[in-house]
């Protein structure tokens, strides 16, 4: 009821205001005291209803406008690193090799009033007008902020700044990944990473390679406040079920919780023609407009974390993300009601034998692209390539060229490249993670493109680069597999292999295509 829902609110804003004093985020100076011209940020509570271990809890969080900061924008540090879920799942796959693995050892804690704890590194000082209800509002003071309050465009560098310079004094090391941080056991050549921790802003999976997570919880919350772990069960989205042999990472709930009108479920997410049909239809109106960006953000954040069988549909749909079609919102539509119809499907990691070498694939595939329909929306090639570890998707992309393609070759290359980037991002936390016990295998279905990274000793006009770029025309594509070759053997990577066009899983993410290839390598979850 409403006086129900007013006693939360005035419990939790007081509790609120609690934090504030805890942490000292704030000084209270009299408004005669401030510098000539500044100005006051208002602050304004933020309440939630939060379902907690089962339980509904009212959450009241006092926060910034931050659009009314008068401090200049172009001159605050406002970026802040995110663990992603690919880089998490690389490192359960290490760390589930321990020979002494054990399944309530992957636990996740989260920081407490995150941005409270962490002091504000802006130069310039920055005031707020206090809430009603506090002692300063009453007697006409202002807060001069000391801490990273919420709303504030530089409030998560700020924590993300602290929480590092914390990890650092426990002696963990940051890792080539941006916010996966490493904690190494011994010394030399036979030293091993002892505990990974990867953090999405507040929330930390704690990832240890034998020994207790507790050994190393307890030591992370001696420096900064935060929950009691828990078992790594929901973490950012993503439902976790880790067993003694395997892994398992699924949405079924935040999936089937879309929202979608009825209609024919399809057995595919887009229809096998959707590419090459002509899009005449109105543009959708602003409600419309917004209903389509929603509906497509929402699917897109399962086709990024767990749903490898929605990449291609989501990268195709964005064409229209500025100005959606009513032919476009029907084809979302779909796309939604497929993927709930296959909520269940998640991915399944198996755990890897201790002492053996671990091996990746890399599956690259391109479209060359329609330029024969001018009213389709893809004069560029569409790429993607498909990680994998033991036949699991473990990362994937799929996604438009940001040029136009003279050639099918260039256009496969593009694709192959984009693919050992992503392996090259990786490679040192995988060359940390599991030592040098680590391989990959690339595929590729394009048989001109084996040709050219098979010509080890190309002729010298082709190795002047520059200069003969007009001669070479369509060949030109020889001297990204002059880079790409170079790549290869510095970092002791492929060879590239022949695959059939029908056993290439990247073949999915650049055109719309029945799933079935995809969802075997996926698994169905029991509830």
């Amino acid at each position: 009821t409403q006086s129900t829902w007013g006693v939360l609110a005035e419990e939790a804003r007081r509790q609120e205001l609690d934090k504030f004093v805890r942490y000292k985020a704030y000084q209270a100076v009299s408004r005669s005291s401030l510098p000539a011209g500044s100005k006051c940020i208002p602050l304004s509570w933020v309440e939630t209803m939060k379902l907690k271990n089962g339980v509904r809890v009212f959450k009241a969080r006092l926060v910034a406008c931050g659009n009314r900061d008068p401090r200049d924008r172009a001159g605050l540090d406002t970026r802040s690193a995110t663990c992603k879920h690919d880089v998490l799942r690389l490192c359960m796959i290490a760390m589930m090799q321990a020979d002494e693995f054990d399944p309530e050892q992957f636990v996740q804690i989260d920081v407490t009033s995150a941005y409270l704890q962490a002091p504000l590194l802006s130069v310039e000082p920055v005031y707020v007008l206090p809430p009603k209800g506090s002692p300063e509002f009453k007697s006409g003071k202002v807060w001069r902020v000391l801490k990273a309050i919420y709303g504030l465009a530089d409030a998560g560098k700020a924590f993300e700044i602290y929480r590092d310079k914390q990890l650092v004094g426990l002696g963990y090391q940051q890792s080539c990944v941006p916010s996966v941080w490493l904690k190494w056991d011994g010394n030399g050549a036979g030293r091993k990473v002892a505990c990974a921790v990867c953090a999405y802003v507040d929330d930390f999976a704690v990832l240890p390679r034998g020994k207790p997570a507790s050994v190393y919880t307890r030591e992370i919350c001696s420096v900064l406040d935060c929950s009691d772990s828990q078992p790594l069960s929901l973490y950012v989205g993503v439902e976790f079920r880790v067993c003694r042999d395997s892994v398992y990472m699924f949405q079924s709930r935040y999936v089937s919780s879309l929202s979608v009108p009825d209609g024919q479920v399809p057995r595919q997410p887009l229809p096998s023609k959707a590419a090459e049909e002509t899009d005449l239809t109105p543009v959708l109106d602003a409600a419309g407009t917004t209903e389509f960006r929603s509906l497509l953000g929402a699917l897109a954040y399962a086709a990024q974390q767990t749903r490898p069988d929605l990449a291609y549909a989501c990268s195709f749909l964005g064409q229209w993300s500025a100005a959606p079609t009513e032919r476009a919102l029907r084809l979302l539509y779909g796309v939604a009601r497929y993927a709930k119809s296959t909520c269940m499907y998640g991915l399944r990691l198996p755990r890897p034998a201790p002492g053996v070498c671990v091996s990746f694939d890399l599956h690259a595939d391109a479209s060359f692209g329609n330029l024969h329909n001018m009213h389709v929306q893809s004069f560029r090639s569409q790429c993607g390539f498909v990680f994998m570890y033991c036949g699991v998707p473990v990362a994937w992309r799929s996604f438009k060229l940001d040029k136009v393609s003279r050639s099918t070759v260039a256009s496969e290359m593009y694709a192959l490249d984009d693919g050992v980037d992503y392996i090259l991002g990786v490679l040192p936390l995988l060359r940390d993670l599991f030592g040098v016990c680590v391989r990959f295998d690339l595929y590729s279905d394009a048989a001109d493109l084996l040709a050219l990274l098979a010509q080890d000793h190309p002729k010298p006009k082709q190795r002047a680069l520059t200069h003969v770029v007009t001669e070479l025309k369509e060949k030109s594509a020889v001297l990204y597999a002059l880079a790409l070759n170079d790549d290869l053997h510095v970092h002791r990577m492929g060879p590239v292999h022949k695959i059939a066009t029908h056993d290439n899983v990247a073949d999915l993410m650049t055109k719309p295509l029945p799933m079935d290839m995809l969802l075997s390598r996926m698994c169905r979850v029991r509830s």
